[in-house]
């Protein structure tokens, strides 16, 4: 089997072995401003339209529910959504109606606005339900390590359509003077993305290390990361309803799993996926442990946030707790914007793997 040398993995094992902490997106790179074209045959609708819609549309991209308002009986009260501390306005949100990444990844979104503009984060809206048969109010308590649901809006609410909208208001020199905000946008993410890609404006402007560093200190779950001598690496190989541009090919997890091998010979070698395990003898051959058709969501989880190495699919459900690991994250372009930090594979690498097959 030819094999292709990956750089960033010889990255990767510099920055596990030596500590470094590396930056493979430079100032001068565009990595962060996403040709949306090139996704927008195999993305889902409702990302498509917003990402394309220009800012008059803004309505049709909330949803039309009232919310109920009375003094809530139920609001996020734990250290992760006090980031500024008692007396600062709070910032709720709705509840993404998507699986448990999707909706978590928005209302981690949510939380950076606020920090970003003086607010704390006051719950999300309408978490509930199991979407794809997860139960998401334990899974999202674990990962934030609080309730992060809320029940109702208090009175006198200040609404924002959209997260544009709500950028408007602060960019224009507004105060706010109220206490409590509402931010009605189905996808908080998704606002932010649109900005990153429309504008000048860094990833790190709202995903700043001190706002990283406060959600990971919240996070309650369990670590998995291996050790110097036999370091943790880890796969999200997504299949099922991964189809199109969404999918990304073995080959090229392949090449990534022989090019960690030859610079860290001892790996400890994790994949999680979906199917039958004759689909993955190529992993096995190459002695990777198989996880697959997994209930348990939480394990999936502790393995990604604290890999020493993970290796990221195009997914909510990967870039979740890719947010919440401090080793080496490598990511590979969808529509979600990466953080600064993180080693971006190359579009010549899928290629290359895409010729291989």
């Amino acid at each position: 089997m030819c094999y292709t040398m990956l750089t960033l993995i010889v990255s990767a094992s510099l920055c596990l072995t030596t500590g470094l902490r590396l930056n493979t997106i430079s100032e001068a790179s565009l990595v962060h401003s996403i040709d949306w074209k090139q996704f927008n045959q195999d993305w889902p609708d409702d990302i498509v339209k917003y990402m394309n819609s220009p800012p008059a549309d803004a309505d049709s991209l909330v949803f039309s529910k009232d919310f109920r308002q009375g003094e809530p009986k139920k609001s996020c009260t734990g250290d992760i959504c006090k980031y500024h501390g008692s007396g600062a306005p709070t910032l709720f949100v709705n509840a993404r109606p998507d699986g448990l990444g999707a909706r978590s990844q928005s209302i981690i979104a949510a939380m950076a606005l606020a920090t970003k503009y003086g607010l704390n984060f006051g719950g999300a809206l309408g978490v509930k339900g199991k979407p794809h048969g997860i139960d998401a109010v334990p899974m999202m308590s674990a990962l934030f390590g609080t309730d992060v649901r809320a029940d109702l809006v208090p009175p006198g609410v200040v609404s924002f359509e959209s997260v544009a909208d709500f950028e408007e208001f602060f960019k224009k020199g507004n105060e706010l003077h109220a206490t409590s905000v509402l931010l009605r946008d189905f996808c908080v993410q998704c606002g932010l993305d649109k900005i990153f890609n429309d504008t000048n404006t860094l990833v790190r402007d709202y995903y700043s290390p001190e706002f990283l560093n406060h959600i990971r200190k919240a996070n309650s779950l369990s670590k998995r990361s291996g050790s110097q001598s036999k370091p943790l690496v880890v796969l999200h190989v997504r299949r099922g309803d991964a189809k199109g541009k969404r999918r990304t090919n073995d080959q090229f997890y392949y090449n990534v799993v022989h090019d960690i091998k030859k610079h860290l010979p001892n790996a400890d070698v994790h994949l999680f996926s979906e199917g039958s395990p004759d689909e993955f003898d190529g992993y096995r051959q190459q002695g990777v442990q198989l996880h697959l058709d997994s209930t348990d969501v939480r394990e999936a989880w502790e393995y990604f946030s604290s890999a020493d190495v993970f290796v990221m699919a195009k997914s909510s459900f990967s870039m979740v707790p890719a947010l919440f690991n401090t080793n080496c994250v490598i990511y590979t372009p969808f529509w979600h914007s990466p953080l600064d930090e993180w080693m971006v594979v190359d579009q010549s690498a899928l290629e290359t793997a895409n010729g291989q097959l």
